[in-house]
């Protein structure tokens, strides 16, 4: 790991614990791609993952295109936290019922309070590369 990492790797962090979060990361990345069966090559366990299926995983990983949302996905797989509290609270649970509340009148977050027109902006930018949803 020091051939690699050297310069990067904080004194005293131990190969061991980079390895463990670099899998995390990969997993959550595998996760993000709706490949589970890609992030079970990923996680820690007490038997070693072969060598060969784990270059075999990255290997896929690096070639998926990121998963493009669906006007029937919950909102929680899109956007934050917050935004998604204050639609929720709204009856507002699906790109579907957001493109609705959207293209009715402007400013159209006005009426669902808990938003601001920053959030507005960050879910205005979420649907503009995806405009089979609109």
């Amino acid at each position: 790991m020091g051939r690699y990492l050297g310069d990067r790797r904080e004194a005293g962090a131990l190969s061991r614990g980079m390895l463990g979060e670099i899998s995390q990361w990969v997993v959550a990345y595998a996760q993000t791609r709706n490949r589970a069966d890609l992030a079970a090559a990923f996680v820690v366990r007490k038997t070693r993952t072969s060598g060969d299926s784990v270059a075999r995983g990255i290997a896929t990983l690096r070639d998926l295109p990121a998963p493009a949302p669906l006007i029937t996905d919950a909102i929680d797989q899109w956007l934050s936290p917050r935004i998604v509290g204050a639609l929720l609270a709204h009856g507002i649970r699906t790109p579907a019922d957001l493109t609705v509340r959207i293209l009715r009148r402007r400013p159209w977050w006005s009426s669902i309070s808990g938003l601001v027109a920053a959030d507005a902006r960050r879910i205005e930018a979420f649907f503009a590369p995806h405009p089979a949803l609109t």
